[in-house]
Parts: structure tokens; C-alpha cells; sequence
């Protein structure tokens, strides 16, 4: 799990051209929500949950929290590189997602 944050972060840094504070919020966000999404992944499994749909709530639920946070420590133009970074494929996914369960 840290290797994989730390690559991320890695290559956020360089494209995102970080600053020092904006690393250690990132790092600290990735940090929190990765662990938070592995735990909640681990108690449903515990409880017996089958369903993938509810997995895969999980974590988008925690990508989405990921995603709000970014958009609070980046400016605009930082924040226009992070969602060609795959990011805002990825929220369109979620939105998209998300309009077809309430249906």
C-alpha cells in the first residue's frame, strides 16, 4: 500500500509541480483514505458481503473523498493537470455510476 502511494505521489509531484506543503497534504490524504478504504474493505469481508456493487461503493466513495481534498490543496492550474492525470475520467465514471443506480 505505501509503495503504491508513494509512486503516486511520485508522479503527482512532477506533474502537479507540488510545493512542500501541498506534498505533505497529499501524501496525507492518500495516506487516510487508502487506509480508511482497506479497513472498510476488510470489515465488509469479515461480515460476508458478496456483492461487488457494494464493494465497488466503497471505494468510490473513497476515490470521491480523495478527489474533494485534492481540489482543496491545488490551485487551478495544478488542478487542471490532476484531472488529465486520469482524474476526472475517473469522476465522470463515478457521476455516471452513481445517476444510473438511482435510477
Amino acid at each position: 500500500m505505501r509503495e503504491n502511494i508513494e509512486k503516486l505521489l511520485e508522479r503527482y509531484e512532477e506533474v502537479l509541480e507540488l510545493d512542500d506543503s501541498q506534498i505533505f497534504y497529499a501524501d496525507s490524504i492518500l495516506t487516510h483514505n487508502t487506509e480508511c478504504k482497506v479497513e472498510e474493505v476488510k470489515k465488509m469481508q469479515k461480515s460476508g458481503v458478496n456483492s461487488m456493487d457494494l464493494y465497488e461503493r466503497v471505494m468510490d466513495k473513497w476515490d470521491e473523498e480523495t478527489y474533494n481534498a485534492f481540489r482543496r490543496i491545488l490551485d487551478d492550474e495544478q488542478w487542471e493537470k490532476y484531472l488529465k492525470t486520469g482524474a476526472g475520467k475517473a469522476q465522470k465514471a463515478r457521476e455516471k455510476k452513481s445517476a444510473k443506480s438511482r435510477k
